[in-house]
């Protein structure tokens, strides 16, 4: 399952028109106000810079889990053959579903606890 944010992200940028990777990807925030917030704790000027698109969240189908949800925030894709292709070794695609490697090794029943 996917979603699509309803308003643009906003990003970190510097003066050189780079937007800031924390090794993790590009963080991606709701609001001007959040992102200008967490630029706060880094070293260099980071200014805050709303996105020309919306971005695409993944879930998975089976367990609810959104990738990357247990981090400091929630994998963004630019669309879904990008989110595909960045998590096609861990996850599976097919028929409008995602599954996370745990339901696609499966079985996939996690009122039951059976999760991968």
């Amino acid at each position: 399952m996917t979603d699509t944010t309803t308003t643009p992200c906003w990003v970190l940028t510097n003066r050189d028109g780079e937007d800031f990777d924390d090794a993790d990807g590009v963080p991606h925030f709701p609001t001007q106000e959040k992102a200008a917030g967490w630029a706060v704790n880094l070293t260099d000027a980071w200014n805050p810079r709303q996105l020309s698109h919306t971005c695409v969240t993944v879930t998975c189908t089976c367990c609810q889990y959104a990738y990357d949800e247990d981090e400091d925030g929630l994998a963004h894709f630019a669309d879904m053959a990008e989110a595909e292709k960045a998590l096609a070794d861990y996850w599976s695609f097919a028929g409008g579903q995602a599954r996370c490697d745990a339901c696609t090794a499966g079985p996939c029943d996690p009122e039951r606890g059976d999760h991968g």
